[in-house]
């Protein structure tokens, strides 16, 4: 019973943010019917680790778009700043992976650690997306 709780207060927490933004994306329907019916560690984990490629391949696909349609000098900032994101989010991934598979005890914060990963990713594709969408006005 304990084991239950703890599991559901987790998945809870884990995609509160996904369930609770006003727009919800392509990806995010997605990852939920990915894990509709799931009940292991390992299958939650897959769909989050393929929902955070999906978003991976969104934020490449508007850093690609606002390469094409940015000025020179503005370019050059969009270049500096994801290097720098890419940097961070390196160091972030290895604090992640540090905390929740050694500092926490058990595999559900395996679980926790892949949505935070797929969270950040998520918040820079969208950061993108919003750039782009903005050079319209």
């Amino acid at each position: 019973m304990k084991h239950h709780i703890i599991l559901t207060i987790s998945f809870f927490l884990i995609y509160s943010k996904l369930f609770s933004q006003e727009k919800e994306y392509i990806i995010d329907r997605n990852l939920k019917e990915c894990l509709k019916g799931k009940s292991s560690n390992s299958d939650m984990i897959n769909c989050t680790q393929i929902a955070e490629e999906n978003w991976d391949q969104e934020l490449n696909k508007y850093y690609q778009q606002l390469m094409k349609e940015l000025s020179l000098e503005t370019k050059e900032k969009l270049k500096t700043s994801q290097r720098q994101w890419i940097a961070y989010r390196d160091t972030e991934f290895d604090l992640v992976y540090t905390y929740y598979h050694y500092q926490k005890e058990g595999t559900m914060w395996h679980l926790v650690a892949a949505s935070e990963r797929m969270n950040f990713v998520k918040a820079r594709a969208i950061k993108l997306k919003e750039y782009h969408e903005m050079l319209e006005y």
